[in-house]
């Protein structure tokens, strides 16, 4: 029996797949909205039983070949950096052949965790790539100024999406005086889909990318609406309660204050303070397993509650097995592949994660995968900093800020949980590279332009606007 939620659902589904014939960027600015409800408990994951049919794969796959029928007809140029193109290339490939490798050891995976060939094919290639594809769809499709605007807007739309979710699961009445964070994670997770860490990085990003687009509205209700969405965002993610969140919520903010705004170097630790008195149930969380030894020694079941066993009992093992293969690893799902889990077992915990990224890559791809994903982030990250200090236009530093926010959130994140491979926590993060690769590769064209011609007009000045509205950059 249906209920009125899901023929709502099924109805803006069928509505999309209908309008992507007529244009498919306005469906696919649909589909990204509809993002925040991939992992919900309520969408339906399956259809007729189908592992992998889900409504958001139909519609994707409907948007992608109106995407590419469009292009067939049109001509456009695929004009991606030749460097963007090789490192990308090289990401897919590392997951590709990590992928394989581990495809072809499927009976070394414990009980728990057993698959078959084709879920294993569904969760390590299938559904990380799918989230790669709406990021080059927009890089693609945003050549106007109007879709830059477009697209920016539903991805800052999709992290208040999720932020919403946050609350609509907190009962606010227990916060000031409860410290059961634990039990608000969990709930998190339950109601969202996603888990509370990935929650809070997914939400750090949303935060400062908002904070970045702010300046490219004018008027005083605009900026009053991002005003507020950021505070929803910001309540959300601190509610989350978890310690990665908060250390890349403020590493995130001191490359803000060093590249663009320098009073912000002063302004988070007075944040900081109103929030821990606001929400005593923070400081508790920051201070797990501080100052719960004695005086003579502070013994390794602090530094274990501290770091939630990472260093104590998880970290270990995993790294003696990355150097018994340190150039290329052994494949996706290595942790419970190899002797690991079965160590981590025996310890009492038996987790399918190194809860590190940078140890899970190089657990899986080696010190060659490691070199391949630290060169592919790096250099978008550096990207994503030339154009947050652009000072052409307010959609550059937008989406400069965007990338940059989402990209750091995920490297300083995972420190201590998150994976470099695609998750869905990081769908925000790929479409802010998508819209970053296409501002940058429009900032070049626009100064090779200005080289030939000795006349420089800023792709996204009012001046431009005024004259080309609706034309490319």
């Amino acid at each position: 029996m249906f209920s009125l939620r899901l023929i709502g659902l099924y109805g803006y589904i069928i509505a999309l797949a209908i309008y992507a014939w007529k244009d498919w960027f306005l469906a696919l600015c649909g589909l990204i909205l509809l993002t925040v409800l991939l992992e919900h408990p309520e969408m339906p994951h399956t259809v007729m039983g189908i592992q992998g049919l889900n409504p958001w794969n139909i519609v994707l796959a409907v948007i992608v070949v109106a995407w590419l029928t469009t292009r067939r007809l049109d001509g456009s140029p695929w004009d991606m950096p030749g460097f963007v193109t090789a490192l990308f290339g090289l990401y897919l490939v590392l997951t590709g052949i990590t992928y394989v490798r581990g495809a072809m050891d499927l009976g070394s995976l414990p009980e728990e965790y057993r698959e078959t060939f084709f879920s294993f094919t569904s969760d390590e290639i299938i559904n990380p790539l799918k989230l790669i594809v709406p990021g080059l769809m927009l890089f693609d499709g945003c050549r106007t100024r109007k879709r830059m605007l477009m697209a920016v807007c539903c991805v800052l739309l999709l992290g208040v999406g999720y932020a919403l979710l946050v609350l609509k699961t907190m009962p606010f009445g227990e916060l000031a005086g409860s410290s059961d964070f634990m039990l608000f994670r969990y709930r998190i997770n339950r109601d969202t889909g996603l888990h509370a860490n990935d929650m809070a990085m997914l939400l750090v990003g949303a935060f400062w990318s908002l904070v970045a687009a702010y300046a490219l509205y004018r008027t005083k209700l605009w900026r009053f609406g991002m005003a507020g969405a950021a505070a929803i965002v910001f309540l959300a993610m601190a509610l989350c309660f978890s310690r990665a969140g908060y250390v890349s919520f403020v590493a995130v903010g001191l490359l803000f204050g060093l590249f663009v705004w320098r009073p912000l170097l002063a302004i988070l630790p007075i944040v900081g303070l109103l929030v821990c008195v606001a929400i005593p149930s923070i400081p508790a969380r920051l201070g797990m397993g501080i100052g719960t030894g004695t005086a003579v020694s502070q013994d390794a079941s602090d530094l274990n509650e501290i770091t939630s066993g990472r260093m104590t009992t998880i970290w270990p093992p995993v790294i003696e097995y990355i150097s018994d293969s340190p150039l290329l690893g052994y494949g996706r799902r290595a942790t419970v592949r190899t002797g690991v889990y079965d160590i981590l077992s025996a310890e009492g915990e038996p987790v399918g994660h190194p809860h590190n990224a940078y140890l899970e890559v190089l657990i899986d791809a080696g010190l060659v995968g490691l070199a391949i994903m630290l060169a592919f982030y790096g250099t978008l990250s550096i990207m994503a900093v030339r154009l947050l200090r652009y000072r052409g236009d307010p959609l550059c530093v937008a989406v400069g800020g965007m990338a940059m926010a989402t990209i750091t959130a995920l490297l300083v994140s995972g420190l201590s949980s998150q994976s470099l491979f695609p998750t869905v926590s990081m769908f925000a993060m790929w479409c802010a590279i998508g819209l970053l690769v296409r501002a940058y590769v429009s900032v070049r064209q626009s100064a090779a332009a200005a080289v030939y011609t000795e006349e420089y007009v800023e792709p996204y000045s009012p001046r431009h606007d005024a004259v080309t509205s609706g034309s490319t950059y």
